[in-house]
């Protein structure tokens, strides 16, 4: 398994685009400039996994997902990742501290049944 910081997401997210989208280099830079922020972006949903420990820090994993359907786009696979919040980070549970903790991300290993509740189905 490869974590990535969110520069490493962002690229990942940025490939998918330009092999499933045919986005030039320049468009998925522009569609990727506000990736991955839950809060800002209505067409990435994230749901509560569980937690686990990496590298002796406790994170709350959540299976993370960008569909294209909503877009018009069926035909395109979903952009799939685990996104990992520092849970010392996210003492409140607020928006903020979701917005300020520290992150890792993968993209590697995913496991197809935590990405089928209903909220991610869509």
């Amino acid at each position: 398994m490869k974590y990535l910081d969110v520069a490493g997401i962002k690229a990942a997210f940025a490939e998918h685009l330009k092999e499933y989208l045919d986005y030039s280099d320049e468009e998925a830079a522009i569609a990727v400039s506000d990736f991955p922020d839950p809060y800002g972006l209505p067409y990435l949903k994230e749901e509560y996994i569980g937690e686990e420990c990496i590298d002796g820090v406790d994170y709350e994993m959540n299976a993370s997902k960008v569909s294209f359907g909503m877009f018009g786009y069926d035909n395109v696979p979903a952009f799939k990742f685990y996104t990992y919040y520092a849970i010392d980070d996210i003492e409140n549970q607020s928006v903020e501290d979701y917005m300020n903790a520290r992150k890792l991300f993968r993209v590697d290993d995913l496991n197809e049944e935590d990405f089928l509740p209903y909220y991610l189905s869509l």
